[in-house]
């Protein structure tokens, strides 16, 4: 599954170039709101060892099954694990026809955010030192600029001819791999504070 998505990041990544790019989205309240929810959202997993174990399994094995254990993992039905990515998905979309982000490459959007930083909820407390937090959102960033271009390859997917179950697969890789990846950052800031 990891170069499954790796190679969709690659191809969607390597065949995008970034010329005249606006790169203002990241005060748009809309980015804003969406970059908010998928932290929400992946930051907020249920069952570690579930995701860990949906995350070593092969995306041309993904079924429906598979949709119910990751909407589980995350403590969500199936109807709301669809409504969410959908609702994401929608969005994403709009704001890649705003602002052509599908031509930026992940370094540039992580870059962007790492950047700009007060523009979003970010999971801190007042005992975090800043430098565990700069850390923990700078691990963050980046992980989640991948997980957009994926998000922007699954989109890009023919429903008609992979079928939806494989194209929700695809959306659930994703899934799978930016809450690993956020738990991973999470961890890193866990022992970044306790040093």
């Amino acid at each position: 599954m990891k170069k499954l998505i790796f190679g969709l990041i690659a191809t969607v990544v390597f065949g995008n170039l970034s010329f005249g790019q606006d790169k203002n989205f990241v005060n748009d309240k809309d980015f804003i709101e969406y970059v908010n929810k998928e932290f929400k959202f992946y930051g907020n997993v249920k069952d570690k060892e579930l995701l860990k174990k949906l995350s070593e399994s092969n995306i041309k094995d993904w079924n429906e099954e598979s949709t119910t254990l990751l909407a589980k993992a995350f403590g969500l039905s199936d109807d709301e694990l669809q409504k969410h990515i959908l609702s994401q998905n929608k969005m994403l979309q709009t704001l890649n026809s705003r602002y052509y982000i599908d031509r930026l490459t992940s370094e540039e959007i992580s870059d962007i955010l790492v950047a700009n930083p007060t523009n979003f909820d970010l999971p801190q407390n007042q005992t975090q030192s800043w430098g565990c937090s700069a850390m923990y959102w700078g691990c963050s960033a980046g992980a989640f600029s991948l997980a957009v271009i994926a998000e922007i390859g699954c989109a890009a997917l023919d429903v008609e001819t992979l079928g939806a179950t494989r194209v929700a697969g695809c959306y659930a890789a994703v899934a799978v791999a930016f809450g690993s990846a956020i738990m991973a950052c999470q961890g890193a800031r866990d022992e970044c504070e306790k040093n």
